[in-house]
C-alpha cells in the first residue's frame, strides 16, 4: 500500500523501486501494491493495483488463511475482505 504523493512520476518511481528490490530476491511476481489517494478509504475499488490483476488480487485476499497486519496499515474497508486478521502490538522488552 502506498498513499499517492500527488506526483504521478514520483509514485511510479517508488513503485518501480519496490518491485526492483523484490526482484533481488525473486519475489516480484509474488507481490502486489495498492496505490491510493491519502484521503480515500483503502479498498480495491478505489486503489490502483500494481503487480496483479485486481480480480486475481481479490481472489488471493479472500482465500488467504490469515493476514498479519503489521503496524495496522491495512485498514477498513479492505481489511474486511480477509477471513482472519492478526494485528501486532509493539511492546518494549527490557533485559536485566
Amino acid at each position: 500500500m502506498l498513499a499517492s504523493s500527488g506526483d504521478r512520476a514520483r509514485d511510479l518511481r517508488l513503485i518501480g523501486d519496490f518491485f526492483q528490490r523484490l526482484a533481488t530476491y525473486d519475489l516480484e511476481s509474488q507481490a502486489a501494491l495498492l496505490l491510493f489517494e491519502g484521503d480515500m478509504q483503502l479498498s480495491l475499488r478505489t486503489s490502483e493495483v500494481f503487480g496483479a490483476e485486481p480480480g486475481r488480487l481479490a481472489q488471493i485476499i479472500q482465500s488467504a488463511d490469515l493476514l498479519l497486519n503489521f503496524c495496522g496499515s491495512v485498514r477498513l474497508p479492505l481489511l474486511t475482505l480477509f477471513k482472519r486478521r492478526a494485528s501486532w502490538i509493539s511492546t518494549l522488552v527490557t533485559c536485566r
